[in-house]
């Protein structure tokens, strides 16, 4: 496995109105960093490098704190029209939280059918019956992620914690179990590292997109008035 590579793209004025974000700039942004990323030419050609025609692919957002603080609509939007043009038609796209409750409070509309991508948390299909065990704790894996996606495309919104310092696109992976409650102790170790290490995430995650356009800077990672600051205003 060869190193981890990380594209960091910057736009100025990318949010309008404080929280809702410029398409336009989003699809420039994405377009810049997938070719930066993948050393291609356009952003289509480097989603191919991880992604094949005909996967299915899990869209993994964060909808915890609902629309202040979460992946944006506008981000997943983009992105699931570089998959269409890549090949990943709108029916092979799941966009996928803990609760439905939490996507609709984040700004998506629930979708199980249509040309658009789909859009349903972890309610709809439930969980695993036998627990995954690891090697402090076990924990019942999303049918979500076990049954129904090839491949994951991780969309963390970048965000400080109050027990584990930050949550990212690591932490993120909480919402493809049905217990992250009991994984909070000792401020989050070992059960960060221990939930990502478990093969259907380790395996299915192919890139991630952290959306740090809106970043929580303090007493994340629920939103609190204040304590969201705009990147590159």
């Amino acid at each position: 496995m060869g190193k981890p590579r990380v594209v960091v793209v910057r736009a100025k004025r990318a949010l309008t109105h404080g929280y809702d974000a410029d398409r336009g700039a989003l699809r420039a942004m994405l377009a810049a960093g997938l070719a930066a990323l993948a050393g291609t030419g356009d952003g289509v050609a480097g989603l191919r490098r991880y992604f094949q025609a005909g996967q299915t692919v899990g869209l993994k957002v964060n909808g915890l704190a609902g629309r202040n603080a979460a992946t944006h609509v506008e981000l997943v939007d983009e992105l699931s029209a570089l998959l269409q043009q890549m090949g990943i038609g709108g029916d092979r796209q799941v966009a996928f939280d803990r609760f439905a409750s939490d996507l609709t409070a984040s700004g998506f509309k629930l979708n199980q059918r249509g040309d658009s991508y789909r859009c349903m948390g972890n309610d709809a299909l439930g969980y695993e019956e036998e627990p995954t065990v690891m090697p402090s704790t076990a924990s019942r894996l999303a049918r979500m992620l076990t049954e129904r996606v090839d491949a994951v495309l991780n969309l963390p919104v970048l965000k400080q914690h109050m027990l584990s310092g930050m949550s990212g696109a690591l932490k993120n992976q909480f919402g493809c179990i049905h217990n992250p409650n009991k994984m909070h102790l000792d401020k989050c170790d070992p059960y960060i590292a221990e939930v990502n290490a478990l093969p259907a995430i380790r395996q299915k995650q192919r890139l991630i997109v952290m959306d740090a356009l809106r970043p929580v800077v303090d007493n994340g990672p629920s939103y609190q008035p204040g304590m969201a600051e705009v990147a590159n205003a």
